[in-house]
């Protein structure tokens, strides 16, 4: 499955076949929330968008972190500089040691086939699927604040999840699962983070179901292909499909199962 990521945007990709990013579904099919729209409105369009790059920057930054600590058992953290960082991660770590974590999954690429009950393609990487002292877990590493629509993300891995292991939807077992938003906290003394396990209803299905009735999904529009620029040149350029170029592509990171 391709990561195909363009013009700020993201889509899933596998034998011709498109997905849903599970966060744009999520975001554009459930209202802004209210301290989002207060934030949009008292900044202006280059601060909120400089904003946004840095926190996306550093919350992939982290993400990384803990991904290699989990593949590998340790992490060597002597090139960080940043206290907040180096807090942050330990936080992170402390979550992992305290819930005894014994990872199943991790930054796991997972697909949903459209069926009746949720009618709607959509893909995204689940940060991790574990065993914990609380059972069995599927957990989402926040770097800011934690919010009711992150629940539906977590779904979204929870239905792409057992489609891959049975075939279909499984609402029956959904309550044996922990769905675990994991946050760091600022401290002093010892590393400290908030956990958030969600409680999942029938009616919280209901709504993502509804949510994948009414999203509107956008196929990816052709790629800009500019030329090597030549001075004393005309610059040259062509388009291409999304699909074309995707097919064109090498890099193994980027086809991941």
């Amino acid at each position: 499955m391709y990561q195909y990521n363009y013009e700020g945007n993201r889509w899933y990709y596998e034998n011709g076949k498109w997905y849903a990013s599970v966060t744009s579904l999520v975001k554009n099919s459930l209202p802004t929330p209210p301290h989002l729209l207060k934030w949009y409105k008292e900044n202006s369009a280059d601060f909120i968008e400089d904003t946004l790059d840095q926190t996306s920057e550093y919350g992939t930054r982290l993400h990384a972190h803990v991904e290699h600590l989990l593949r590998f058992g340790e992490f060597d953290v002597s090139g960080i500089e940043s206290e907040k960082e180096l807090k942050h991660i330990a936080s992170f770590a402390q979550f992992l040691y305290e819930y005894e974590v014994e990872p199943i999954a991790i930054e796991k690429r997972l697909k949903h086939d459209a069926t009746g009950l949720f009618p709607m393609n959509f893909a995204g990487t689940v940060d991790l699927i574990a065993e914990t002292n609380k059972g069995l877990a599927i957990i989402d590493f926040k770097s800011g604040g934690i919010y009711d629509n992150h629940k539906y993300q977590m779904m979204c891995y929870y239905l792409a999840y057992k489609q891959r292991e049975t075939g279909e939807d499984d609402l029956e077992g959904w309550d044996n699962i922990s769905f675990i938003n994991v946050r760091p906290k600022e401290w002093r003394t010892k590393p400290t983070y908030e956990a958030k396990s969600w409680r999942i209803t029938r009616e919280d299905w209901g709504i993502l179901g509804a949510m994948c009735t009414i999203y509107r999904f956008d196929y990816p529009k052709d790629r800009l292909i500019l030329d090597k620029l030549k001075l004393g040149k005309e610059p040259t350029y062509k388009t291409m499909e999304a699909e074309q170029w995707i097919n064109q592509q090498t890099n193994d990171l980027d086809w991941l199962n």
